[in-house]
């Protein structure tokens, strides 16, 4: 349920949270001069991973997803090109899997073989597409390139020159939803030089391309005040689906933004009739389900829960607004309310795996807090017992200050080590019951481990110290 309604699930390019572009540091610098030349056969290269910034550091962020790759051998590519049982799909060449492909261009330069019938229209140029896609060389079972294990979509505007010629006008035959194979000569691909060392001379390319969507760029942000609702509708699925193309690049902040947009217009939308109401509030539903999990993922949980409630106004039984409602609400370790939200998606979905993995988060939350308050009550009632008429008072409550602080630590220590470790969003300690010293202890501790700590008083009551990781602060 962490995904955005209507998800219609670039060479050394790397982006950070936001989507923008940055320069990836190299071990060694590249000599232009010398690449540039005709001569030239290329150069290797080794980004220098000490350099990136920390949330790509100790992470192949490229090709290293094993059970993706299972599915991206030029053998599980091939299956289905050969009728001859005899050869095996390893020992197929081009020329013979070109034989049961349409050529497209009409001299052979780019041949084409469905997989996976789309819907609508073919795109025309000029417009903006999101594929995915795996690039083969000849006999080879590793791809030379794939979007899918970078696990980005490749964007691109149709008929610019953004891509080699062969994807150009290979996309140019495709439906949204298809899904072809592409079988592309070097005079369309990268020429007779190839790109040495990556791409051979004269190398034909096997392409796997799927076109997962394709916007119209002419389309205005604000179709105005006087457009009847299939213009402003348009618009509004362009920003929407614009909001979860950046949703799925981690550019939450764009994302939110975008939906933000379709959000207002959707409100202000001038409506003629019962059937126009009815199809807005289907669209409403999904951009504020949208917005729910974008500000959740942004850390903004009670904004998450103001979406999630608009949501729940207007599809009472719809599972994943209570769903957002409660993981929103556990966030806030508000635990009874959100106990009745995930409850009640359960009801409404009870085969969702993800609201059983949300209610075990929920237990183990109301248990860890109950253990802390019990410890921590119990721990003020063995100070009160010190007799003030004692000679050796201070000692004693010294005494009992050091055994329990070293108890308190250990337990901090032991708890907050744990939740750096585990998928949960947040931690929260009773605070009523703490003393200066010990508040102190979990703010260094916290800070020790990249944590983040904010004092206040949720809406259980209680006033608790919340401690979030840093992508939630």
């Amino acid at each position: 349920m962490d995904q955005p309604e209507s998800v219609d699930f670039n060479d050394l390019k790397i982006y950070d949270n936001d989507a923008q572009e940055f320069m990836v540091p190299l071990k060694e610098c590249v000599d232009m001069e010398e690449l540039l030349k005709e001569d030239s056969k290329g150069c290797e290269f080794e980004i220098d991973e000490d350099q990136l910034p920390p949330n790509l550091q100790g992470e192949n962020n490229f090709f290293d997803n094993e059970d993706i790759f299972k599915n991206l051998t030029r053998a599980s590519l091939l299956k289905g090109h050969d009728d001859d049982a005899s050869s095996g799909d390893d020992d197929l060449s081009f020329d013979k899997v070109g034989l049961k492909m349409e050529d497209i261009t009409k001299d052979g330069g780019v041949k084409k073989k469905i997989i996976k019938q789309g819907t609508g229209e073919i795109v025309t140029s000029g417009v903006s597409v999101r594929v995915h896609y795996n690039g083969f060389l000849e006999f080879s079972d590793e791809p030379y390139d794939s979007s899918r294990l970078r696990n980005k979509p490749q964007h691109f505007k149709l008929g610019e020159g953004e891509v080699i010629p062969g994807m150009d006008i290979a996309v140019s035959t495709m439906k949204k939803g298809e899904m072809s194979q592409f079988l592309i000569q070097s005079a369309y691909a990268f020429g007779k030089k190839g790109v040495p060392p990556r791409i051979p001379e004269d190398a034909t390319i096997l392409f796997e391309i799927e076109l997962l969507h394709f916007t119209d760029d002419c389309i205005t942000d604000n179709p105005g005040k006087d457009a009847d609702w299939k213009e402003v509708l348009k618009v509004v699925n362009s920003h929407r689906q614009m909001g979860n193309d950046l949703f799925r690049s981690n550019a939450i902040h764009k994302a939110f933004n975008k939906y933000q947009k379709a959000y207002r217009l959707l409100e202000d939308a001038r409506l003629k009739n019962e059937f126009e109401e009815e199809e807005m509030k289907a669209v409403m539903l999904k951009v504020c389900l949208n917005m729910s999990l974008s500000s959740f993922k942004l850390g903004n949980s009670p904004r998450a829960v103001t979406f999630a409630n608009k949501a729940i106004a207007i599809d009472a039984k719809n599972a994943k607004a209570h769903f957002r409602k409660g993981q929103a609400l556990l966030h806030l370790s508000d635990f009874s309310r959100a106990r009745g939200s995930l409850k009640t998606a359960q009801k409404l979905a009870p085969n969702d795996g993800s609201i059983v993995k949300e209610l075990h988060k929920l237990e183990k939350a109301c248990k860890t807090f109950k253990t802390l308050e019990k410890d921590m009550c119990s721990r003020m009632f063995m100070k009160s017992k010190a007799k003030p008429n004692e000679d050796s008072k201070v000692e004693k409550e010294k005494e009992t200050e050091t055994v329990c602080a070293k108890s308190f630590e250990d337990q901090v220590n032991e708890s907050l080590s744990a939740f750096e470790a585990d998928e949960s969003t947040c931690k929260v300690f009773p605070s009523s019951t703490l003393s200066t010293s010990e508040k102190e202890f979990i703010l260094k501790k916290a800070e020790s481990l990249g944590l983040r700590v904010k004092t206040c008083e949720e809406s259980t009551g209680y006033d608790v110290i919340r401690v979030t990781k840093p992508q939630y602060d």
